[in-house]
């Protein structure tokens, strides 16, 4: 059961080797190391190059080299070019505990989207031990995407690897002139139409850098408002929410399609959600409230 372990870098040189250290103190070493360069400008490419070079643990790395297009192109790529069964991302400025791929290889040793389940979500921590987000006071459980984040009220980022052959059913869409998309929304889908089994095991640390992705989410979706609009409207596809919630979703939408000049980019409202609208004025009001980073 190969796993490829999935990292997408871009501009990363200093902190790539600490990522690939990780990997190399696996104690499960049953995996690929698949690296897609993101048109990196600095010295990432010559640290890609060392490590390839001096590489002498047992897992296989495989190197992609693509024209700078965002996270979630490289992550497409990655897809398309990944030899294992299973899926999982580890960004670059992040690292796996020493153990993570024998957790994730015996978690999913029962698990078969033939059977329902997609895959695994595990817990992402900090450097200092703490959970990312929401703790979990379970062991395991087999849920869809809503009953996790919605019902259970569960927040933060998650580690997830998921059926390969599943993932390339769900890629990420492309806008084009566009750089970023978050990831959530495919998540959400695939937990949507699949269970996964969410466990409390700590497999991923979270080394959040304050010039990545997640601290520059409100500038990202300023700059490409086809992908956050896409977002917005994808999370509103939830069928549990609160009433303000949804309105704000809305309003957010609203904010973002009005700045889309084509059309045929805007993804549209789902259809229950529809009817909101003709609140518009309080959406309105509600849209002048509204933080873009929310």
């Amino acid at each position: 059961m190969l796993l490829t372990v999935f990292t997408p870098v871009y501009n990363r040189g200093a902190l790539l080797r600490r990522a690939y250290e990780s990997l190399c103190r696996q104690t499960d070493m049953d995996f690929e190391w698949l690296v897609v360069d993101d048109g990196s400008t600095d010295d990432t490419p010559a640290v890609i190059d060392r490590i390839v070079a001096e590489h002498s643990a047992p897992f296989a790395i495989r190197v992609v080299r693509t024209v700078n297009g965002g996270k979630h192109r490289a992550v497409n790529v990655g897809v398309k070019e990944a030899c294992g069964e299973w899926f999982t991302i580890l960004d670059s400025d992040d690292y796996l505990v020493d153990d993570a791929v024998a957790v994730m290889r015996g978690r999913l040793a029962d698990v078969s989207p033939e059977d329902g389940i997609a895959g695994l979500v595990a817990l992402r921590i900090h450097p200092d031990g703490k959970t990312v987000g929401t703790p979990v006071d379970f062991e395991s459980r087999d849920l869809h995407h809503e009953q996790y984040r919605v019902v259970l009220g569960i927040e933060g980022d998650r580690a997830e690897v998921v059926a390969t052959d599943v993932m390339r059913r769900y890629r990420f869409p492309e806008f084009p002139g566009e750089k970023f998309v978050r990831e959530g929304p495919v998540w959400q889908q695939i937990g949507t139409d699949y269970l996964m089994r969410y466990t409390n095991d700590p497999i991923y640390v979270c080394d959040y850098q304050a010039d990545g992705l997640t601290a520059k989410v409100a500038l990202l979706h300023e700059r490409n408002p086809m992908g956050a609009a896409w977002a917005n409207a994808k999370a509103l596809e939830l069928g549990h929410m609160p009433l303000l919630k949804r309105v704000k979703l809305v309003a957010q939408w609203k904010r973002w399609t009005s700045r889309i000049s084509d059309t045929r980019y805007i993804t549209p409202l789902p259809r229950h959600v529809r009817r909101l609208l003709v609140f518009a004025p309080v959406v309105n009001l509600l849209r002048s409230l509204v933080r873009s980073d929310a």
